[in-house]
């Protein structure tokens, strides 16, 4: 029988009650080509097509996509390692928290041991509905800044029912109370699948220089005025404390970004780097000969994604060559 292969990666979808969190599954669910398994606290909560039912089972709902939904039991641990036993080679699990759970405590439960190796938590989103926000009492708005603050991006969705000024002042509010929160204005959820579900590399699948990560240029199916791209690349080898400081850096605005970086004194391996909102990665992999191009993609919101500050910071994290002539002497190449 067939294992599933790990870590299995995890993405968490919280928000307040009535914020969205359904829509954005259905999409996920109807429109990827990926192999999702899904927990939810209660399928009665999801409006999933009678035409994508393929059978269903007490806790469990098997679709004709080849994902599989399934009820949250007892234990929400328990219940993920039924779902990658009972259906292997899932791409990703995608755990619908309700509307009033905080999705820091479920990442904590796939990060304990036993299970920590099994599963990844590599994105947590969170939604606001733009329309109700500002009606909600203080412990609901508590509860909703608390869902917000655990999250790597928050969506302030149905965007298309309130001015643009009631969106400014929603963002202002959410950006006093969490200064780095990256924050992206959605209707119906509609999200580009490069922030929601593309994968991480793959290491038999590797690819060297810029066409890895090119796939974040690929225009949307959706409106994307609101987000803007921006590349980098270099053939100089670079420092790897300069680099990490300059992804530490990156401004509120940045929602994604994925890259291949060749850093000084590791000839035989190359990191490669995954943000999603606030959280990031830097994986060192093994790597052939050939030739060492370090790239760098970037998609953020239009207006906060600035390119000439990136090409600023970019330009720090790479040395100058070193060549030695026959005498040994050293020769700087900028």
């Amino acid at each position: 029988m067939p294992t599933q292969v790990l870590p299995v990666p995890v993405t968490i979808i919280s928000g307040f009650l009535g914020a969205g969190k359904t829509t954005l599954l259905y999409r996920m669910l109807t429109q990827s080509d990926q192999k999702l398994g899904v927990l939810v606290n209660d399928f009665a909560s999801i409006n999933i097509d009678a035409a994508l039912i393929e059978n269903t089972q007490p806790d469990r709902i098997a679709l004709t996509n080849g994902c599989v939904c399934c009820t949250i039991q007892d234990d929400l641990i328990a219940s993920a390692l039924k779902l990658i036993q009972a259906s292997p080679f899932l791409d990703r699990i995608i755990v619908e928290t309700s509307g009033i759970s905080l999705p820091s405590s479920v990442a904590s439960a796939f990060q304990m041991s036993p299970v920590k190796d099994r599963f990844i938590v590599d994105r947590i989103f969170c939604l606001v509905d733009a329309a109700e926000f500002l009606d909600l009492d203080y412990e609901s708005t508590e509860i909703a800044i608390d869902q917000a603050a655990a999250s790597d991006i928050l969506f302030l969705n149905k965007c298309d029912l309130v001015s643009v000024t009631v969106l400014d002042g929603i963002e202002q509010m959410l950006w006093r109370a969490l200064p780095a929160m990256r924050i992206v204005r959605t209707v119906n959820a509609e999200i580009p699948w490069s922030i929601l579900l593309e994968p991480a590399f793959e290491r038999d699948r590797r690819q060297d220089g810029p066409a890895v990560v090119a796939t974040l240029e690929k225009p949307h199916q959706h409106d994307v005025s609101q987000f803007s791209s921006w590349s980098w690349s270099s053939n100089r080898p670079v420092s790897e404390a300069a680099f990490r400081a300059a992804i530490e850096s990156l401004s509120a605005g940045i929602m994604r970004a994925k890259g291949i970086v060749y850093f000084v004194g590791c000839p035989d391996e190359r990191a490669i780097l995954q943000l999603v909102g606030r959280r990031a990665s830097l994986d060192l992999q093994p790597c052939s000969g050939g030739r060492r191009q370090s790239a760098v993609v970037m998609i953020g919101r239009a207006g906060l994604l600035e390119p000439a500050d990136l090409d600023l910071l970019f330009a720090g994290v790479t040395e100058p060559f070193v060549e030695h002539d026959q005498k040994g002497d050293r020769a700087v190449i900028a």
